[in-house]
């Protein structure tokens, strides 16, 4: 495409860098850390699309500045773990229900479909 528009690199990297300012003009003067997430997340992926390569990397430093540590060990005790109310009692046969439909996996690793409740709990 720059062959054709006969720019040159400069004349190119200036045009991205004059899109990433007009698209983001309210925003390439103010703190960007008070930016939400999303935004800056706009941000950094127009940067790097763009090939602003020194620009993509100011916006990841704030990224990952602003991001919320990685939790401890100890509190991953839940992962894999999954939890529904089925009803309004603490009956074990409803935590048994959801624990059956969640937790086989198929060959590949990936949950099996939703095979249906069980006939005597089917709605009429």
């Amino acid at each position: 495409m720059a062959r054709l528009t006969q720019l040159t690199g400069t004349q190119l990297h200036q045009l991205h860098e004059d899109a990433w300012n007009a698209t983001f003009s309210d925003e390439r003067d103010t703190d960007w850390s008070q930016l939400t997430p999303l935004r800056r997340r706009e941000m950094y992926l127009l940067a790097d699309g763009l090939g602003l390569s020194k620009l993509a990397e100011k916006v990841r430093a704030v990224i990952e500045a602003c991001a919320e540590p990685e939790p401890p060990p100890e509190s991953r005790y839940l992962r894999g773990s999954r939890v529904g109310i089925c009803g309004n009692t603490s009956d074990w046969c409803s935590y048994a229900l959801v624990r059956r439909h969640t937790e086989p996996k198929s060959r590949s690793g990936l949950p099996k479909r939703f095979s249906g409740w069980p006939r005597r709990h089917r709605m009429q």
